[in-house]
């Protein structure tokens, strides 16, 4: 069974068929960096999409992303964990 996780990080690394990607944690709907880095490698197949632009800071340690259907999707993918 396989399970749909939404989440948004940066692409550290790309190489072919695979990517390093440091993950960002949800806050509501805003996300942050966690305190220990989520750093993992991932399957290019497995990466819903790309979001443009730039994460705009809420606070010192909170971001929000401009609003883009993007971002909206992978927020009701997330539901209200």
């Amino acid at each position: 069974m396989s399970m749909l996780v939404s989440v948004i990080g940066i692409v550290e690394c790309l190489s072919p068929g695979k990517a390093t990607i440091r993950f960002m944690k949800r806050s509501g709907r805003n996300f942050m960096w966690p305190s220990k880095p989520d750093i993992q490698d991932v399957l290019v197949s497995e990466i819903l999409c790309r979001i443009s632009g730039k994460p705009v800071a809420v606070s010192k340690t909170r971001f929000n992303f401009e609003a883009s259907d993007s971002v909206d999707v992978i927020l009701e993918n997330l539901g209200d964990d």
